[in-house]
């Protein structure tokens, strides 16, 4: 089966940008490894009701990655993240 397509909204595009080059090379990684296989490779949002909501770390722990999979189009939205660098 094929990956999941990642795509990032509006928020998460500019929290991407202002990475340095460690982490975005960290995140990069983290989003292929998730795009393989959502479910198995991120935590739910415990915050959420919704367990289409995720999370997962990256960077030895030093950033977290909240997305949403979107099952029916096979689409992994990035929503934020955070790092704390």
């Amino acid at each position: 089966m094929s990956a999941y397509r990642t795509v990032f909204t509006a928020e998460a595009d500019v929290e991407v940008r202002g990475l340095p080059k460690r982490p975005s090379v960290a995140l990069y990684n983290t989003l292929v490894e998730i795009s393989r296989d959502p479910w198995q490779k991120t935590h739910v949002d415990p915050l959420k009701e919704d367990e289409s909501f995720r999370f997962e770390l990256f960077d030895g722990g030093d950033g977290v990655v909240h997305l949403q999979i979107n099952e029916e189009d096979r689409i992994v939205i990035v929503q934020g993240i955070t790092w704390v660098g």
